[in-house]
C-alpha cells in the first residue's frame, strides 16, 4: 500500500493544472469572463488528448512568466514568444505558432494639422527674413518718391504701394506700373533686383529641400524607415526591444487598442507588434466603436521582418513537457492543427 501511494503521488499532484492567462488577441481573448483565441484552442485540444485537468487565472501579461518562475507544474497561455532570456527562469512547450514582427501604418492622406506645421518650420527664419527686408525697403522707397505722381505722399495708402513695388521688384523685376524718379529709389530698385534674385533662389532651395526631406521621411516602407520614428508598442512585450534596435523610439502604451488610436491620431508614426495580434486588430478595431477613431486607412507591412515563435510557458522542469510536446506535433500531423489555423487566421 506504501509503494502505491508513492506511484501514484505525481498523479495526485498534477490532478489540476495551473494555466495562467492573459488578454493577447487573438491567441488570448478574454471578454466578459469568456474565454477564446487561437492559443487558447491549440491549448485545449491539447489538455484533451493528454487528459490534463486545469483551472485557468487571469493575470496581466507582465506577471506571466514571474508567475510561471515561482509556481511549480503551471502553464501560461499567453502569446508567449520564445527567448533566450526567458528561457533562463521559465522553460517553453514545441512551438505552436509563427509570429514574427509587423509594422502598421496610417496611410490615410489627410496629414495631422501639427505634421504639416512642423514641414513649415525651416521657412519661418527665411519668411520673417525676407518681411524685414521689403518693409525696411519699402520705407526708403516711400521717404524718396512719396511727392512723385507713383507713390502718394500720405503713410497711408503710400507705404502699402511702396511694399507692393519692392515685392515685384524684387521677385519680378517689376511691372513698370511704378517708376522711381530719384537717384535714391533706383538705387534701391538696383539692390532689389539683385537682392531678390539671392533671396528668391535660396527661399524656393529650402522650400524644395524641406519637402523632399518631409516626404523622404514620411513614408516607411519596412523596419529601416523607423529609425528616429516614435513607434507604439504594448507593454511588457519583446517589441520594445525591437524598436529600441531599430534606432526608434519606443511609445509604451497598456492596451492594444490603444497603439492604433495613438497612430491613428498621429501621436506615432507607426505600430509594431505581433503579426498575428496586427492582423487581428487591423480586422476588428471598427467594432470596438472607440469615438473620433477612423481604422480605414491603416495597413500592414513588412510581415514577419523578424522571426518570432509562440511556445506555452511551463514552469522550469514540469513534468508534463514532454506529452505536451508530442501532443502539439499530433496536432500539426493529423489535421487538426490546420483547421483551427484557419479559423483564426484565413
Amino acid at each position: 500500500m506504501k509503494y502505491l501511494l508513492i506511484l501514484l503521488m505525481p498523479c495526485i499532484c498534477l490532478a489540476q493544472t495551473d494555466v495562467y492567462i492573459a488578454n493577447f488577441e487573438p491567441d488570448v481573448i478574454i471578454d466578459s469572463g469568456n474565454v477564446t483565441g487561437f492559443g487558447i484552442e491549440i491549448w485545449e485540444t491539447v489538455a484533451k488528448d493528454i487528459g490534463i485537468d486545469y483551472e485557468y487565472h487571469i493575470v496581466d501579461f507582465s506577471e506571466i512568466v514571474p508567475t510561471l518562475a515561482k509556481e511549480k507544474n503551471a502553464v501560461a497561455v499567453a502569446g508567449l514568444s520564445i527567448k533566450a532570456d526567458r528561457e533562463k527562469i521559465i522553460d517553453y512547450s514545441e512551438h505552436y505558432l509563427d509570429a514574427g514582427f509587423s509594422i502598421a501604418v496610417n496611410e490615410s492622406s489627410e496629414t495631422p494639422t501639427m505634421a504639416k506645421l512642423s514641414v513649415y518650420k525651416p521657412l519661418l527664419k527665411p519668411i520673417l527674413g525676407f518681411v524685414v527686408f521689403i518693409i525696411f525697403f519699402a520705407h526708403i522707397v516711400w521717404l524718396a518718391e512719396k511727392k512723385k505722381e507713383s507713390i502718394s505722399d500720405k503713410y497711408f495708402p503710400g507705404i502699402f504701394e511702396a511694399i507692393y513695388f519692392c515685392i515685384v521688384t524684387a521677385s519680378t523685376v517689376g511691372y513698370g506700373d511704378y517708376t522711381p524718379k530719384k537717384w535714391i529709389g533706383r538705387t534701391v530698385t538696383i539692390v532689389l533686383i539683385v537682392a531678390g534674385i539671392i533671396v528668391f533662389c535660396n527661399f524656393t532651395a529650402i522650400l524644395a529641400a524641406d519637402y523632399t526631406v518631409n516626404s523622404l521621411e514620411g513614408d516607411i516602407k519596412g523596419p529601416e524607415d523607423l529609425r528616429g520614428k516614435d513607434v507604439a508598442v504594448l507593454h511588457a512585450t519583446t517589441s520594445i526591444g525591437c524598436v529600441k534596435q531599430l534606432g526608434a523610439t519606443p511609445k509604451v502604451v497598456i492596451s492594444t487598442p490603444q497603439m492604433y488610436v495613438d497612430l491613428v491620431h498621429g501621436q506615432v508614426d507607426a505600430v509594431v507588434f505581433d503579426t498575428p495580434s496586427v492582423k487581428y486588430s487591423l480586422k476588428t478595431l471598427h467594432t470596438h466603436n472607440i469615438p473620433d477613431a477612423d481604422f480605414s486607412n491603416l495597413k500592414l507591412i513588412s510581415e514577419n521582418f523578424e522571426k518570432e515563435y509562440y511556445g506555452f510557458g511551463l514552469s522550469e522542469e514540469h513534468p508534463l513537457k514532454e506529452q505536451i510536446d508530442q501532443a502539439i506535433l499530433r496536432l500539426k500531423e493529423n489535421g487538426t492543427y490546420d483547421i483551427i489555423y484557419k479559423k483564426w487566421f484565413e
